[in-house]
């Protein structure tokens, strides 16, 4: 068996013209999986430093008073995006009647004006309300929120939101798959509402200001409340007493002509035995 052994010099020195080119190679790192706690909750005002109490009996706002809401999540380093936000006179987003308030990241056109988006795409928490409303041809005055979404880790992706007023950017949020998160209800109370407003009939104008009206047989008196006899307009009767009156004629009618045909019948009979 042979032994062999190699002896090379450690260090060296070679002339050359190769310029070494030294650069940063980023790689994407794997998509991560995890849970996500997102809380959604109501405010009354812009601030968000007061909450509405929580409790048994649902929060009550004044027609056309603010409503705001924030969905926040408690991870360092995550953008919360919310793709959809809109409100449902019920507790089902899949509601057919709806009010957008958030539409692709943007505050929804629809009803631009009434609409006040804070944040949204820029750190941990979204943040947005709307001028509260009564729903047209709905009988509740409940309003839930509902919001679609996602969590969006800026170490690990690109969390840049919609260009708003402009066109939209595909957003490239870390989750992909976006939950809806509701929170409700809201009560809506209206003028009408108030007890003794109006004497007899209560109804809404477009700015929601309460409009008095009164039954047949009355008007309306000066302060626009109250409601006067009126010596001028006579007083409507109800169907049921319009079908009790006519009833009771179609009752006299027929006794009088029952009558009438006995009376006829037995004056004849007299006749007949008078004949010789």
């Amino acid at each position: 068996m042979s032994v062999f052994n190699c002896t090379f010099n450690r260090t060296a020195h070679v002339d050359t013209m190769i310029v070494p080119r030294i650069q940063t190679v980023s790689f994407a790192n794997p998509a991560v999986s995890g849970q996500f706690q997102i809380v959604l909750s109501l405010f009354r005002d812009r601030n968000f430093t007061t909450m509405f109490q929580s409790g048994d009996n649902s929060p009550i706002v004044q027609v056309k008073d603010y409503i705001y809401f924030k969905a926040a999540v408690g991870i360092s380093g995550a953008v919360l995006q919310a793709s959809q936000c809109w409100a449902t006179p019920s507790n089902n987003p899949n509601d057919t009647v709806k009010y957008m308030i958030i539409e692709s990241g943007c505050p929804s056109t629809a009803d631009r004006a009434a609409i006040d988006v804070v944040s949204n795409y820029q750190s941990m928490e979204v943040k947005a309300g709307f001028k509260s409303f009564v729903w047209v041809n709905t009988p509740t005055r409940s309003i839930y929120i509902h919001c679609t979404v996602s969590v969006c880790l800026s170490s690990i992706s690109n969390c840049t939101g919609p260009v708003c007023g402009g066109r939209k950017r595909r957003d490239l949020g870390f989750d992909k798959d976006p939950k809806i998160y509701s929170v409700g209800p809201v009560i809506i109370e209206t003028p009408c509402d108030v007890v003794s407003v109006c004497d007899h009939q209560c109804s809404m104008d477009d700015q929601y200001q309460a409009v008095c009206s009164c039954y047949a047989g009355f008007a309306l008196g000066p302060d626009g409340r109250t409601c006067v006899e009126s010596l001028y307009e006579p007083r409507e009767q109800s169907v049921d007493s319009r079908s009790n009156a006519f009833i009771l004629v179609m009752i006299v009618l027929m006794l009088g002509a029952v009558g009438l045909i006995v009376f006829k019948s037995r004056n004849g009979k007299k006749i007949a035995v008078r004949e010789p």
